[in-house]
């Protein structure tokens, strides 16, 4: 059961580290855009959203999970 919920928790924590490096890299254009662009920092808000929904079912998949 424990190697199951360790299995479980791996895809949602790949989720959450490519959801944190878009965010870092949207990140990176918004400080190389021209204007203040609407659209990447609603993208941003997402990726973020996006990499604690990930965590948060991590969490719940290892949840009372012992070594």
């Amino acid at each position: 059961m424990q190697r199951r919920r360790k299995g479980a928790a791996e895809v949602p924590l790949q989720v959450a580290e490519r959801a944190v490096e878009l965010f870092e890299r949207l990140g990176q254009l918004d400080a190389i855009a021209a204007a203040p662009c609407v659209r990447l920092a609603v993208a941003r808000l997402m990726a973020e959203a996006g990499a604690r929904g990930a965590l948060a079912n991590v969490e719940i998949n290892l949840d009372g999970l012992t070594e």
